[in-house]
């Protein structure tokens, strides 16, 4: 390891004030561990009062600094074992710090780039880049630009669930089917022989088979293929036959084509039930940002504080120039300081900016944890009324959500759609449903992803429970009534008050 960078390397880059002041900067709030090298971790926690704490510890062997995601009243209390209330006690905010860590740095830029684009996208203003220090980049935004509270409960508590719940959210939309699947478009641009020389793999490996539910890869057995063209402009639509020649763009518009197959009924998606499947490029291979480790105390490497391996700096960096930057400039001979650009810097955050990045994310990862509640009930447990149940017989949570929301607009939705489907309501009365729904909306969903609902949830399963907590009571259309009290299902409830209205 001492080969990789030597100790007069890190004492020269250490022992510069500049660099002092803003890892102490950075390491407010926050718990901070120091690497010795081969030794691994020293104790913690640990903090940094004082600029001047860097070069101590530097000079007492640590060569590399890191510190938590999550931001605390007082560091130095935390202990290894603390259950989770203890530690939402001490918690007073925490980062969103995404990871980009890629096998081809080529790859690493380009998923890096399109995450800001995402955020930007989402009205968050207060995005910050910083190079790793090895092969990828740590994407940022501070606390300070989330809102204090959503669905009634404190931001600072949803640590680590709302890094999940984000992280899994802009997976999604840096290759979402509706944009064109940009991720994809841009690596199948750099060619298929390349891509698979770069990542090892055999070019027939490039590709999988997906559940176009949720997205998870799938074995399946084709029948047919048939090819449509993801662009909204063009939807060029023909078919293959099983084993025809892999196509990945489209010869009309010249946009990324994916290949879908119909699969025999007896074939669907064991996480989600669903039926369709295609066969797209894995992106998987490529982008890994996988959070589900992250737990309570997790670290990233501080700005400034150089990489063991790569004798790099951790370099913050303007995230307009990620697709040029290079590694070479986070040699610690060539690395400047510059004032006002800092990774996570508060100063720069309005609060709330992030308010819509976050509902949005949690909204999409309840509708995947739906889609796997739903296979666990079968159509033939579910006892369909033959006519309509009336609107007059709904439960309050439907009603109140069909006034419009704000906020937990697709949690609702897919609750309602089980809701209407297992009342007896035709597609066609459920579609008309959800429009005069979505257009009560003060923001309203898009027709894409309402229609797209619509054809997904061709399985009848009964909505969430009332005790869901993600669902009702969070979404605040929980104002239950006396019939409330004696029911489970909001389906149960619509049965028992047509039933005793059906009596009268």
């Amino acid at each position: 390891m001492e080969s990789a960078f030597s100790v007069s390397a890190r004492l020269l880059h250490y022992k510069r004030r500049e660099v002092q002041e803003e890892m102490c900067l950075h390491a407010q709030e926050r718990e901070v561990a120091m690497r010795y090298g081969e030794h691994g971790f020293g104790s913690r926690p640990d903090m940094l009062a004082y600029p001047a704490d860097v070069f101590e510890a530097v000079k007492a062997g640590a060569t590399s600094f890191h510190c938590s995601e999550e931001r605390w009243s007082d560091a130095l209390v935390l202990e290894p074992g603390m259950k989770p209330e203890q530690l939402s006690a001490l918690r007073v905010g925490w980062d969103l710090v995404l990871d980009v860590d890629c096998k081809v740095w080529e790859h690493a830029k380009l998923v890096a780039s399109l995450l800001v684009q995402a955020l930007r996208q989402r009205g968050v203003r207060a995005v910050s880049c910083k190079f790793s220090g090895n092969k990828g980049f740590h994407i940022g935004v501070p606390f300070e630009a989330f809102p204090a509270e959503v669905d009634r409960k404190p931001v600072s508590a949803l640590f680590p669930e709302g890094v999940h719940w984000i992280a899994r959210y802009l997976a999604y939309l840096i290759d979402q089917k509706e944009k064109g699947r940009p991720l994809s478009a841009a690596l199948v641009a750099l060619g298929l022989p390349r891509l698979a020389e770069q990542l090892g793999v055999r070019e027939e490996e490039l590709t999988a088979m997906m559940c176009a539910g949720c997205g998870n890869a799938q074995p399946a057995t084709e029948e047919k293929f048939s090819f449509l063209c993801t662009s909204p402009l063009c939807r060029d639509f023909n078919l293959q036959k099983a084993g025809g020649e892999k196509e990945f763009l489209c010869g009309s518009c010249g946009k990324i084509r994916e290949r879908f197959s119909s699969m025999r009924s007896s074939e669907k998606c064991p996480q989600c039930g669903a039926v369709e499947f295609e066969e797209r490029l894995n992106i998987a291979l490529v982008l890994n940002l996988d959070v589900q480790l992250i737990s309570a105390r997790h670290l990233y490497r501080m700005p400034y504080s150089m990489h063991e391996k790569s004798g790099l700096v951790s370099l913050p960096i303007d995230p307009e120039r990620i697709m040029a930057f290079e590694r070479e400039e986070a040699r610690p001979e060539s690395v400047e300081v510059v004032d006002g650009l800092r990774f996570l810097d508060r100063s720069r955050a309005v609060q709330g900016e992030a308010k819509e990045l976050l509902t949005e994310a949690r909204d999409h990862w309840a509708s995947l944890g739906l889609r796997v509640e739903e296979k666990k009930s079968e159509y033939r447990d579910i006892e369909v009324p033959q006519e309509a149940l009336p609107e007059a017989a709904f439960p309050p949570c439907m009603l109140l959500g069909k006034q419009g929301l704000r906020d937990g607009r697709k949690r609702f939705m897919f609750a309602a759609l089980n809701f209407l489907q297992s009342a007896g309501w035709s597609p066609e009365q459920i579609e008309q449903w959800l429009k005069e729904w979505n257009a009560r909306n003060p923001e309203q969903l898009s027709e894409t992803l309402v229609q797209g609902q619509l054809r997904y949830h061709k399985k009848r399963a009964l909505p969430p429970n009332c005790d869901n907590k993600h669902y009702y009571v969070e979404i605040g259309i929980c104002k239950p009534d006396e019939l409330c009290a004696k029911i489970r299902n909001p389906v149960s409830y619509i049965k028992r008050k047509a039933r005793y209205s059906s009596s009268q």
